[in-house]
């Protein structure tokens, strides 16, 4: 895709060239004010293919460049499951063979505060934790009641079923 963009800019530059190159041929071979209306007719149409291919060109590149981000940052979020919720750098230039430029960029990018969030240890290393990924046994578990009841009431009801299940297999 990336390279069908930049063809499409190529031939937009073409384009504008041989509009400009006919614009310049037409007024010299027809002399007159048809030749001028000629010249500037082929300039005009030269310049708004070539434009328009220019423009198609840039937004071709740009959504190969959108869909690279995505795969990389699907294989961070990859990654990061398989290392359970916390990733350096390193990890992520091993784990997809890019630099470390690139890779320190895009975790930058990626690190939101909220969701990605960067923190440094005690021995200056930087560990990019995903916050949803994180594996710990610290996470509460708090039980809701379906109903639209109220709470309270579900609870009291909850309480009073389970002491007579007690009761019952004692």
């Amino acid at each position: 895709m990336r390279i069908f963009g930049l063809f499409l800019r190529v031939l937009g530059i073409g384009t504008i060239g041989v509009g400009i190159l006919s614009a310049g041929a037409m007024m010299s071979t027809v002399s007159g004010p048809g030749g001028l209306v000629l010249g500037i007719g082929a300039a005009a149409l030269g310049l708004g293919a070539g434009v328009l291919s220019l423009r198609a060109g840039g937004r071709v590149a740009s959504q190969a460049d959108r869909k690279q981000q995505v795969r990389r940052e699907l294989s961070v979020v990859a990654l990061a499951e398989r290392r359970g919720g916390v990733v350096t750098v390193t990890d992520v230039v091993r784990g997809l063979g890019i630099t470390y430029e690139e890779a320190d960029q895009l975790l930058s990018s990626m690190a939101d505060g909220s969701r990605i969030s960067a923190e440094v240890t005690t021995e200056g290393i930087v560990r990019y934790v995903f916050r949803e990924l994180r594996q710990t046994n610290e996470t509460p578990r708090v039980r809701v009641p379906a109903s639209t009841e109220d709470p309270l009431e579900v609870s009291d009801d909850l309480a009073a079923e389970e002491s007579e299940n007690a009761r019952a297999n004692h």
